[in-house]
């Protein structure tokens, strides 16, 4: 009789601490807003995985040129932008623009030169024709430029040109993008001997 009698106690024991298990959800850490519910996660839309961390919209999006998919959106790395990062930030840069440089000892200068895009550097462009400035054979020379978001970096650079003569040009500037687009850069700038500071200013006259 003892026995039977513990063997039913030990039983109505179990069965209470099976139906009565404690809280589940304890060391359950839900993540994206999902809620904890009889030890598992209930993931808000767009969520998956046992603690909601997979982000759905992300499965059927491809970003590209090494950008990375976040809540349905794609991060681009510099040089790269749009929905899938599939276009060149330095698009915007290139075309025909008029030009006039404004310098402290050699006056005004106006001429036309254009903006392309390096076909080997995302984040360069090249200016050809920069201060009408001709090469060795007389065709039209190009500056190398950074271009990062708006900003445009010239690093020092020695240009050679017709009849031994030679120009040294360093500087930075801005794009400016309202009813038009124009470039604005702060440049020194060294013709042979002469050391001149300018300030160029092109605006875009059409595409290339």
């Amino acid at each position: 009789m003892p026995r039977i009698l513990f063997f039913y106690c030990f039983l109505l024991v179990s069965l209470l601490i099976a139906c009565n298990p404690g809280d589940s959800c304890e060391d359950i850490r839900c993540q994206n807003g999902g809620n904890c519910v009889g030890g598992k996660c209930e993931c808000a839309p767009g969520f998956a995985g046992p603690l909601c961390e997979t982000n759905e919209k992300c499965k059927t999006i491809t970003c590209l040129n090494g950008g990375t998919c976040e809540k349905g959106n794609c991060f681009c790395p510099d040089g790269w932008e749009g929905k899938t990062c599939q276009a060149r930030s330095t698009q915007v840069w290139t075309g025909k623009y008029s030009a006039k440089d404004s310098c402290k000892k050699a006056g005004r200068t106006f001429y036309d030169l254009s903006i392309e895009q390096s076909e080997t550097d995302v984040l360069a462009i090249w200016i050809n024709n920069f201060h009408g400035w001709r090469d060795l054979k007389g065709a039209m020379d190009s500056v190398a430029v950074t271009a990062k978001g708006i900003t445009a970096t010239i690093e020092n650079q020695i240009l050679l040109g017709a009849n031994g003569k030679k120009l040294i040009v360093s500087g930075e500037g801005t794009l400016v993008q309202g009813e038009g687009v124009s470039l604005e850069l702060k440049t020194a700038i060294q013709v042979d001997a002469l050391k001149d500071s300018c300030w160029c200013t092109f605006t875009k006259t059409g595409e290339l």
